[in-house]
C-alpha cells in the first residue's frame, strides 16, 4: 500500500487535553494531518472517511481501544495503528499487538517520537516504547526456553 503526503491521521483518545496536544503536534508536521478526532469508540467506528494511521488509546468510557483495533479488522481495513496509552502491562501490550497493532507507545513518549514513529508505522515499522518491548522480549525467551526442553 501506498500513502501520499499529508497522511491522514486519526486519534481515539478520549482525554481532552492530551488530544489536543496529539492534535497540535500532528498537525505542526506538514506530512501529517488529523482527519478524526474521537472521544470514544462509537465515535471513531462511525467514522467514514479514509484514514491512512489511526493514534488509539486502550481505555475508554465506552470500550476498550482493542475493540477499535478488532472493527478495523472486521471492516478490512487497511488503516494503521499505533496505540498510544498509559498502559504499560504485560496483558496490555500483548492483547494490542495481538489485535492488530502496528506499534505501542506510552503516553510519555516525546512529541517528536511521536510524529517519528507514526510515519515509521506508515513505512513499515513497528516502533515499540522500551518498557513494552521488554514484556515482548520475556515472552519470547520463555517461548525459546520451553522449546529447548
Amino acid at each position: 500500500m501506498t500513502f501520499k503526503s499529508p497522511y491522514r491521521i486519526g486519534i481515539l483518545e478520549d482525554d481532552d487535553d492530551f488530544r489536543s496536544y496529539l492534535t497540535d503536534i500532528i498537525e505542526d508536521d506538514p506530512d501529517l494531518t488529523v482527519v478524526m478526532s474521537a472521544e470514544t469508540l462509537a465515535e471513531a467506528k462511525d467514522y467514514k472517511g479514509g484514514i491512512d494511521l489511526c493514534l488509539v488509546d486502550l481505555q475508554l468510557p465506552d470500550g476498550s481501544g482493542v475493540d477499535y483495533l478488532m472493527h478495523l479488522k472486521e471492516m478490512g481495513s487497511a488503516t494503521k495503528s499505533l496505540i498510544l496509552t498509559i498502559l504499560g502491562d504485560r496483558a496490555s501490550v500483548l492483547i494490542g499487538f495481538e489485535s492488530g497493532a502496528n506499534g505501542y507507545l506510552l503516553k510519555d513518549t516525546a512529541p517528536n517520537s511521536i510524529t517519528h514513529d507514526i510515519k515509521a508505522v506508515l513505512k513499515g515499522g513497528n516502533p515499540i516504547s522500551p518498557q513494552a518491548a521488554t514484556h515482548l522480549l520475556s515472552l519470547l525467551r520463555s517461548s525459546q526456553s520451553e522449546n529447548v526442553e
